[in-house]
């Protein structure tokens, strides 16, 4: 086993500790824990590393907005605004 030393913020370093107490382990254990849940939930750093590509395009055929009312409708704004409006009448 290899002996290491760390600096954590306070508050991570309470979190930390009183997850410990509260499972009845050391903090060593409890970072040891941790440590292999971690390592276990991220990709592997021997693994070839894949260059991500934009997925192709759908052919959804022929736009019916016009296109003077693309950035209106694209808005959520106006969208969260109408459903209000529409709640209030």
């Amino acid at each position: 086993m290899v002996r290491m030393q760390i600096q954590v913020p306070d508050e991570l370093y309470a979190k930390t500790r009183a997850v410990a107490d509260y499972r009845e382990w050391t903090l060593a254990e409890t970072i040891r824990r941790s440590l292999e849940v971690f390592v276990q939930m991220s990709p592997r750093a021997d693994a070839p590393k894949k260059q991500w590509q934009l997925p192709p395009a759908h052919d959804f055929g022929q736009c019916r907005i016009p296109e003077r009312q693309w950035r209106e409708e694209a808005n959520i704004g106006h969208v969260v605004e109408q459903l209000r409006h529409d709640r209030n009448l």
